[in-house]
């Protein structure tokens, strides 16, 4: 069965994967904004979500990119960023530009972290194809510019669900 849509924000319930994108020190480039972007990779058919954390980004809606030497084994880009022609100022190359040909620099990349619900985030030890996405969970790349390995800076806590509205008794 295919499994639903994506949508914006937090998963409203515990089937979901909620992915987190803190483009960190990104920031605005080339009219495409930085900061955070939260999205649900939705359960299915009232079944928990199932797959790999590269499974629960794409069908959140959120477009990876590999490098041409290993594929989704390295995390270039995410939803285009950095893009081919944006400057990354690293050590020895002000105007560095990621080719996304082979391993990003140790100054310049996307780290993937991991997060039960009202958790910590913690650095995941294998990529996004690797590791397993745990439904009612959240999973989160975050854009480290010489700085290491730095989580999201959104909390991986979903919202309390809402009570239904109560009616007021008829007159």
């Amino acid at each position: 069965s295919a499994a639903a849509a994506g949508y914006a924000g937090p998963c409203t319930d515990d089937l979901g994967v909620t992915v987190v994108v803190d483009f960190q020190a990104l920031g605005a480039y080339g009219g495409h904004g930085g900061g955070t972007v939260v999205r649900c990779a939705p359960g299915s058919n009232g079944q928990p979500f199932s797959g790999t954390g590269l499974d629960a980004f794409q069908a959140a809606g959120i477009a990876l990119t590999g490098t041409s030497n290993y594929g989704l084994t390295f995390v270039c880009r995410v939803n285009g960023r950095p893009m081919a022609d944006e400057p990354l100022s690293v050590p020895g190359n002000d105007a560095y530009t990621e080719s996304c040909a082979t391993t990003p620099p140790p100054t310049a990349f996307w780290s993937y972290w991991q997060a039960d619900n009202g958790g910590s985030w913690a650095f995941a030890q294998q990529g996004v194809k690797g590791t397993s996405a745990r439904a009612g969970g959240f999973e989160g790349l975050s854009f480290s510019l010489n700085a290491g390995y730095v989580p999201p800076r959104t909390a991986p806590s979903r919202p309390a669900p809402q009570p239904p509205p109560t009616q007021d008794p008829a007159p």
